[in-house]
């Protein structure tokens, strides 16, 4: 691949791809898993909660160019190749057919669902009509697969382009399938069962657990049901542990089995990495003491030498590979190497290491026997060099808990959001999508804060004024920042709309107008 003349859009959309792609297979994977222990089993036979194991494959709970997708579908089939325990426990005997024969199945009986769970990706990718009817026939080649994969393709495009869910699927032929009752839904293993099916547990619900649990608890195909809708409700409520209270339960990701198959196809390598309690490298790997700055009067000094500058880009080289790293310890060591490297940069001058090595404590990529500590003496230095993420940053983990005192502090995450915003008009480049993308979740953190004040009874008046403003700066700039291309925002974009509504009744008459203008 030529990458002289990548741009800085290119490698937003690249970026947008993968964080989407790892959605919709989280998504998916999460509501297989759920439908695996029920597969088979009739409607009203049972009740879905949550995962489990067990069922009819006696799995364990969490399991999960048209000739190499062939070669690696055979790859999965013969030897368990991406597969959470290096078996296969269960395929569909059209699929097993076409891989056999060379050639997707084609017969009015040919019919099932197997394509239909694994098209959903094809919307991140400028693919025409024909190619995905290609790609469904790789196993399922009568037009009445093919043309219900075209069909969720569609749909999923709308989802990520932040179409309304009714909307999306009144587009695309569904039209009042929100109307239909439960008992005119079938959810066996033929593909427009499946696809209606799926689709219906979408529309009728409010998040992604409600969706998947809705498609299990059909029964009969369980685990393909769940999966194509856990696919869909993926891209409309994200992740949880991400701020979204509807979606993907964080408990759920966490019981996931298999997961580092799928991740070592998006990122190259599983997502986290394990902390050590016992301190393996050291109980610190980074010193805890105060690094001298260069100080000009009282002022700080960045410093631009190319020593500098080549430590901070091998850093950040060190940690793109650890990222990519299948076993543990190896991408525990890396990003540990990494952090010394920051150091380094930053004992020069280089004072965004601050904030690269804030958040590898943060994120637990580096190990040490108080990370959350770690992590905010390093927003700390970088919040003092007026790094407004840096700042952004300090008041997440005063708002959860995470700081020095371990209780929420409310009122001090405000302050640091505000910190941080008052730094982003100061020094952000509008336009730079990175620094827009930043800005958006700052003003979103500031809306999501006055609200909690107005939740609390704290001077409501003027802090639902305040929160519906920077909710409606925060929608503003993630739409333009989606419009760009990087849609991975799409899902800070609908919380800070969604908060514009919900604090109307408190905006002035001048922030209304603002709003028009």
């Amino acid at each position: 691949m030529d990458t002289t003349n990548i741009t800085p859009e290119d490698e937003h959309a690249a970026m947008a791809t993968m964080v989407l792609m790892q959605t919709i297979i989280y998504g998916e994977a999460i509501g297989d898993a759920l439908g695996v222990p029920y597969e088979f089993r009739e409607r009203g036979t049972f009740t879905c909660t949550g995962m489990v194991g067990g069922g009819a494959h006696r799995q364990p709970a969490g399991t999960v160019n048209e000739d190499d997708m062939r070669v690696r579908f055979l790859a999965w089939l013969d030897d368990g190749k991406y597969s959470a325990d290096g078996t296969v426990f269960d395929v569909g005997g059209a699929t097993q057919r076409a891989l056999r024969a060379g050639h997707g199945m084609s017969g009015e009986r040919d019919n099932g669902n197997g394509s239909l769970m694994r098209i959903v990706p094809c919307a991140l990718f400028d693919l025409s009509d024909s190619d995905i009817r290609r790609a469904s026939a790789v196993t399922h080649a009568h037009p009445i697969s093919m043309d219900a994969c075209v069909t969720l393709v569609h749909i999923a495009r709308e989802l990520i382009d932040m179409v309304d869910v009714r909307e999306a699927l009144a587009h695309n032929g569904f039209d009042g399938l929100w109307h239909k009752s439960r008992n005119e839904i079938e959810s066996d293993g033929f593909v427009l069962h499946t696809l209606e099916a799926a689709l219906w547990c979408l529309c009728t619900t409010q998040s992604y657990a409600d969706c998947v649990l809705e498609a299990v608890n059909l029964g009969s195909d369980t685990d393909t049901t769940a999966a194509v809708a856990g696919a869909l409700a993926a891209l409309v409520y994200g992740f949880e542990d991400e701020g979204e209270p509807s979606g993907i339960p964080e408990e759920w990701m966490d019981a996931l089995r298999g997961q580092e198959q799928f991740l070592d196809v998006i990122l190259g390598g599983p997502e986290d990495v394990e902390t050590d309690p016992n301190g393996a490298y050291g109980d610190d790997p980074l010193s805890g003491e105060r690094m001298p700055l260069d100080l000009d009067g009282d002022q700080l000094v960045a410093s631009t030498s190319s020593a500098g500058l080549d430590l901070f880009d091998d850093a950040r080289d060190l940690c793109s590979q650890a990222a990519m790293m299948s076993d543990e310890e190896t991408r525990a060591q890396s990003f540990a190497q990494a952090a010394e490297t920051l150091i380094k940069a930053y004992q020069v001058g280089i004072f965004e290491a601050a904030q690269v090595l804030g958040i590898l404590y943060y994120e637990r990529h580096v190990q040490a026997a108080d990370a959350d500590a770690q992590a905010f003496l390093w927003f700390g230095r970088g919040c003092e060099h007026g790094l407004a993420d840096c700042a952004c940053y300090l008041g997440d983990m005063l708002r959860d808990g995470r700081g020095p005192d371990r209780e929420p502090d409310a009122q001090a995450a405000l302050d640091y959001y505000n910190l941080a915003f008052d730094l982003a008009q100061e020094r952000f480049d509008l336009e730079d999508l990175d620094d827009l993308a930043s800005f958006a979740i700052i003003a979103l953190r500031l809306g999501e804060s006055y609200e909690r004040r107005v939740q609390d009874g704290l001077d409501s008046a003027q802090a639902g004024d305040f929160a519906f403003m920077h909710y409606a700066m925060a929608a503003t700039i993630a739409e333009r920042v989606v419009r760009l291309g990087a849609r991975a925002l799409g899902k800070e974009l609908r919380l800070a709309q969604d908060g514009v509504e919900r604090m109307r009744p408190y905006a002035s008459p001048e922030s209304l107008e603002h709003e028009r203008m």
